[in-house]
């Protein structure tokens, strides 16, 4: 059994939260608790298996493995809390510096804005926005097949800001109230990036109506591509999902992400 076999099931979570989950599961281990390093790194191996598109998950993991995979045999709770609380102080305003970036040179004020997903990266720069009292208006697709873009709606619509909801299928018929799209990224490649599915045909719906896609992510999300998979087999998601009939002579192909190609982006925040 691993540590983290619980963190498997979340199928509507983003790598933000995926993220702090792993850690507050390792921060979890007692202080006099040893554990084999060996192990604990093929776990983490295992979750890069599982989410291979989370590129804060990578990079965590990675430099983890970095700083204990050749020094330790054993360690225990307090060396493993030490690292996660530096890791995390390192790290803990990039969202924020993101959020700065795009306030600085993108209008929010009295404009109606595309989300899709869930997105710790989005829910930031909204929170900055609703501080501002700025008048925006939020169009939150459902992402399907899971349905999180719920999630996101209720926590901006919590933030005081106008939210709709709707089913990202339908995006041709709303296309005409939309100013921009802002997503965020789970990683980003040389000429593409990953995200929810359906971030592709959204793009390409947005720049056939000459409307602007802005991605905003933090920096850790941009990876070496010889350094990963860039086209990984994306484990195979809950057929039931899209499927509640019978025939079991029907094959159900289940995707949470895809690649959309950076030419169909204006620009990239990076914090």
């Amino acid at each position: 059994m691993s540590l983290f076999d619980e963190i498997k099931q979340d199928n509507t979570s983003g790598s933000g939260t995926i993220l702090k989950t792993v850690q507050n599961q390792l921060l979890r281990l007692t202080t006099e608790e040893f554990v084999d390093v060996d192990q604990l790194t093929k776990w983490l191996k295992d979750l890069l298996v599982y989410f291979p598109q989370f590129g804060l998950l990578h990079h965590f993991i990675n430099e983890f493995i970095q700083e204990f995979g050749r020094r330790h045999n054993r360690i225990n709770g307090i060396v493993v809390s030490s690292f996660i609380r530096n890791y995390i102080n390192q790290w803990k305003s990039a969202k924020d510096k993101a959020s700065e970036q795009i306030l600085g040179e993108i209008e929010f004020k009295n404009k109606t804005v595309l989300l899709h997903s869930n997105s710790s990266a989005i829910l930031n720069l909204f929170a900055h926005i609703s501080r501002n009292s700025t008048k925006t208006v939020i169009w939150q697709t459902y992402s399907s097949p899971a349905g999180e873009g719920i999630i996101q709606a209720e926590a901006i619509q919590k933030l005081g800001i106008e939210t709709n909801l709707f089913h990202e299928d339908a995006i041709g018929n709303l296309i005409k109230h939309i100013d921009f799209a802002v997503f965020g990224a789970d990683l980003i490649l040389k000429d593409q990036f990953v995200n929810k599915a359906g971030t592709y045909p959204i793009s390409a719906t947005m720049n056939h109506a000459k409307k602007p896609v802005y991605v905003l992510a933090d920096s850790r999300k941009v990876i070496d591509e010889t350094d990963h998979l860039l086209y990984f087999d994306e484990p195979d998601k809950p057929g039931s999902e899209i499927y509640h009939g019978n025939n079991s002579s029907i094959r159900v192909h289940n995707y949470y992400f895809d690649f959309t190609p950076l030419s169909l982006v204006k620009k990239l925040f990076l914090g």
